[in-house]
Formats: structure tokens, sequence, C-alpha cells
């Protein structure tokens, strides 16, 4: 699998303070992606904290990722080369 904006494998991920996680994948065969196809973006506690303290104009890191997210699973429709997108989001508390 894939690493997330921060360089952690995803076993590591619980030591950087998740808040969320999206993850996408991408692949031929269904349910058996292609690991150069994953990705995962992480959204920290202090992501978190930090958009709490932003002014209405300005962008949140939230909304970043969302971009960047969706915009990473266009990359990935063409059906030349990939059959299926798949994409997950979790929220933690």
């Amino acid at each position: 699998m894939g690493k997330d904006n921060n360089g952690k494998k995803p076993n590591e991920l619980k030591k950087v303070g998740m808040k969320a996680i999206w993850t996408v994948s991408a692949g031929v065969v269904p349910y058996h992606p292609k690991p150069e196809y994953t990705k995962i973006w992480v959204y920290t506690v202090t992501d978190f904290e930090n958009d709490q303290n932003m002014l209405p104009e300005e962008v949140t890191r939230f909304a970043e990722i969302v971009d960047e997210v969706s915009n990473y699973q266009w990359t990935l429709t063409d059906p030349d080369v990939l059959n299926w997108v798949h994409s997950d989001f979790h929220w933690m508390e």
C-alpha cells in the first residue's frame, strides 16, 4: 500500500494523531488493487485544530485534501489501463 502525505506507512498512522483518512486504490481485477495506484491522505488532529482557527475565506487543510483526492481519482480514469477506482473515507472520533 502507498504512503500518506507525511511519509508514514498505514501501520504507523496511529502515531500521527489521525482525525480522518482517505484511501484511493485502482486496478484491473476488482478488489485486487495495484499498489502503484494506491494512495493515502491523512488529516491529523493538528490539521483539524488549525482549520478551526482559520478565517472563513481561507482554504482549510480538509478542503485541500478533498480536492487532492478528487483530482487523483480523475487521473485514474483511463479504461485502457485500469478497470476500476475505489475510494474510502473514515472519520475518527
